[in-house]
């Protein structure tokens, strides 16, 4: 196969609308999960992600920090150091699919 042509892995996970939506449920790891709700009716401003167990419902942005407002329990903050790579990540793949939806 060769990358970059007309089959490349790039290509085949578009949809004619452009970038796919991520899995809803973005870590799931003792007792905490990380999800984001925007096939429901979340807005988006700004992209974050919802943290619930291990403490009260939390928001966290980009870099894995409390959106204004939210605070981390140890547990949670412990959860997320763990896969920051992964919430990144996924906030990046939001951002791009919301410059999608609303161009």
């Amino acid at each position: 196969m060769t990358y970059g042509g007309r089959y490349s892995k790039k290509e085949l996970n578009k949809t004619p609308q452009g970038t796919d939506l991520p899995q809803s449920v973005v870590v799931e790891e003792n007792g905490v999960r990380i999800e984001h709700v925007y096939a429901g009716n979340d807005h988006a401003n700004p992209v974050h992600l919802h943290v619930n167990g291990g403490g009260p419902v939390s928001h966290i942005g980009p870099n894995g920090k409390p959106t204004k407002g939210f605070k981390l329990t140890p547990q949670q903050k412990r959860v997320i150091d763990n896969n920051l790579p992964v919430v990144k990540k996924t906030i990046k793949k939001l951002q791009k699919w919301f410059k999608q939806q609303f161009k």
